[in-house]
C-alpha cells in the first residue's frame, strides 16, 4: 500500500483515470469487470476526499500517487483551475480577473493571462534559465477565429501554431519556421497497387499503370518510362513525411516514395551497381538496375545509387530523384 492507503491495482485504475479512459476501456485494458473498476474508482475518491473524476486526478497529483510530467501537469491543472479556481492546501493561487499564479511547494509550475476565463488562456511554463507561453484560443472575443494552441516565445515572438479550423475552413494546419522530422528520411505518398497477384514488397520499384488512372502497378520492364516511385519501408528506414487524401483518387493502401533517401531492391543484370550510378527499372518485376543506355534512361530514372551492389541482387541505397 502506498501512504494514501491506495493499492497497486487501485494506482493502475488511477492512472487510466488520468489518462482520460473510460470505465469500459480501463476494464478492457486490466481485463476486470466494470462493475470492479466502478469500485475501485468509488474507493480512490472516498481515500482522496474527491467528488470526481478531476478532484481525484489533481489531489492524486498533490499527495504525489500520481507522477505526472511537468507538462502533463500544467494541462491538469491549468483544465482545472479555469473551471473553479479555489485555493487547495498544497496549491496556492493568486488571481484577479486577467491573471492567475499556480504554486506548489514554492516552485511555480505556471502562470496564466487571460483576457477571458473562458475564451483565451495564456500559459507561461517556467523552466530553469528559460520562459516561454502557450495560448490556448479556442474564442477571440466570442468569435471564431482560427481556434487552436499557439507557443510563444520569451520576447512575444510567435514560434508554432496549431490551428483546428484555419480560416474557417475546417482543415487543420500547423504554422511554423522549421520542421525537423527524426523518425523517418523519405516522402511518400499513399497509392493503390493494381497488380496484387504480386506480393507487395518494401523496396519494390512500382510504375504508372496505364489502364488504371491514377493507380500504380508494380514494374516489370526495363527502362520504364512511366516510373512512379519505391514501395516504402525497406531494411528499416520509414517515411518522414506521409502524404495523402482520403476519399479521393489521392489515396490507397500503400506508401511510395517519391523523394528521398530509401532502399531499393537491385541486380546486377546490367553490371555492378556502383555509388554514384544512375538507377532503373530491369526485367524483374519490382527490381532495380544500373542505366547505361542514355538514350533510354530518360524519363526512366528514379534515382542514384547512394551504394554498391557487386553482384545477385540486394537492397541498395537510393537517392530518389525522377528523370
Amino acid at each position: 500500500m502506498t501512504q494514501t492507503g491506495i493499492s497497486p491495482r487501485e494506482k493502475e485504475v488511477l492512472n487510466l483515470i488520468a489518462d482520460e479512459n473510460s470505465t469500459k476501456m480501463i476494464a478492457k485494458e486490466l481485463f476486470i469487470s466494470e462493475h470492479t473498476v466502478i469500485t475501485h474508482r468509488k474507493n480512490l475518491m472516498i481515500k482522496l476526499n474527491a467528488s470526481n473524476a478531476a478532484g481525484l486526478v489533481r489531489k492524486a497529483y498533490e499527495s504525489g500517487v500520481l507522477n505526472l510530467s511537468r507538462q502533463v501537469a500544467l494541462f491538469v491543472l491549468i483544465a482545472l483551475s479555469v473551471s473553479s479556481v479555489q485555493a487547495q492546501q498544497s496549491l496556492e493561487y493568486e488571481f484577479d480577473p486577467n491573471y492567475l499564479s499556480i504554486t506548489r511547494d514554492k516552485d511555480t509550475i505556471l502562470h496564466t493571462t487571460t483576457g477571458n476565463m473562458l475564451s483565451n488562456i495564456n500559459l507561461r511554463i517556467q523552466e530553469p534559465g528559460e520562459t516561454s507561453f502557450v495560448a490556448i484560443r479556442p474564442r477571440i472575443n466570442g468569435v471564431q477565429d482560427n481556434p487552436g494552441i499557439v507557443f510563444v516565445q520569451a520576447d512575444g515572438t510567435q514560434a508554432l501554431r496549431l490551428v483546428t479550423n484555419f480560416n474557417s475552413t475546417g482543415d487543420a494546419r500547423v504554422i511554423t519556421d522549421e520542421v525537423e522530422i527524426t523518425g523517418g528520411s523519405d516522402l511518400a505518398e499513399l497509392f493503390e497497387i493494381t497488380n496484387q497477384e504480386r506480393e507487395i514488397v518494401p523496396g519494390y520499384l512500382v510504375s504508372l499503370d496505364p489502364t488504371a488512372p491514377g493507380k500504380l502497378k508494380i514494374s516489370n520492364e526495363p527502362y520504364d518510362k512511366k516510373i512512379a516511385g519505391i514501395i516504402s519501408g525497406a531494411n528499416g528506414i520509414k517515411p518522414g513525411i506521409l502524404m495523402g487524401q482520403d476519399d479521393t483518387m489521392a489515396t490507397g493502401d500503400d506508401l511510395v516514395t517519391l523523394s528521398g533517401r530509401t532502399y531499393v531492391m537491385a541486380n546486377t543484370s546490367n553490371g555492378d551497381i556502383k555509388i554514384g550510378d544512375m538507377i532503373t527499372t530491369s526485367s524483374v518485376a519490382g527490381q532495380a538496375m544500373k542505366a547505361t543506355h542514355k538514350k533510354k534512361s530518360r524519363g526512366a530514372i528514379i534515382g542514384k545509387a547512394m551504394t554498391e551492389l557487386e553482384d545477385g541482387s540486394g537492397f541498395i541505397l537510393v537517392l530518389v530523384n525522377l528523370q
